[in-house]
């Protein structure tokens, strides 16, 4: 997958707002946990650009939720070990769209395993891909 054209990721404001309650859920009380979750988001990211790709290893594709995919978009999904977390909390998930066009990621939300036994619930995640979307379309217009 890797190609000519350098991977980009985009970290937006609703993606921060899931790092926030990813941290409230599973490190309330343990700021050191929080530290240690966020140096495995990042080196998540620096992943993608090491592999020039979303195709990072333990990523998969995901199903889109009903009505929201898009061609040359492409949903993804890293499962991680949680730092300081057992049981369900520590099994980490970081969902993201992945724009062919552009070569640009862009995370959704990250959970665990305890904050959502599944999936994230569509109508939360469809939300998320239509924001990201939206500001695919805006960047696409900013750059004529």
């Amino acid at each position: 997958m890797s190609g000519s054209v350098a991977c980009k990721v985009e970290l937006g404001d609703a993606f921060a707002a899931t790092v926030l309650a990813f941290n409230k859920a599973n490190y309330k009380k343990d700021p050191r946990g929080a530290a240690a979750a966020g140096q495995v988001l990042a080196r998540l990211v620096d992943q993608f650009f090491a592999h020039n790709s979303p195709q990072i290893p333990r990523a998969h594709f995901e199903p889109f939720p009903a009505g929201t995919a898009a061609p040359g978009l492409q949903l993804w999904k890293v499962n991680f070990n949680a730092p300081n977390l057992s049981g369900s909390a520590e099994c980490g998930r970081l969902v993201y769209l992945y724009d062919q066009a552009s070569s640009t990621i862009i995370p959704l939300c990250v959970y665990t395993h305890k904050q959502y036994p599944g999936v994230v619930p569509a109508k939360d995640l469809a939300k998320l891909i239509e924001e990201a979307k939206q500001w695919l379309a805006e960047r696409a217009r900013s750059k004529k």
